[in-house]
């Protein structure tokens, strides 16, 4: 289904998708603080389809290297 980014439904999408991104990002730099190569390419998550996944993994994963 295509989004009307035009309408105002479209541009809070917009914004919360960017928020999400922009926190997701942040963990990323916290993985890739900790073990460069576990952590995921800035393009990836920006291109992400399914955010609640990636974010499960993302937390996972820094997670794992906490424990470690």
């Amino acid at each position: 289904m295509k989004q009307n980014y035009s309408s105002v439904a479209g541009q809070m999408h917009l914004c919360v998708r960017a928020d999400r991104i922009a926190a997701l990002n942040a963990l990323n730099k916290c993985i890739r603080a900790i073990d460069p190569s576990e952590a995921w390419h800035p393009q990836n998550i920006a291109d992400a389809r399914d955010l609640d996944a990636l974010q499960d993994q993302i937390i996972a994963c820094l997670l794992g290297l906490q424990r470690a």
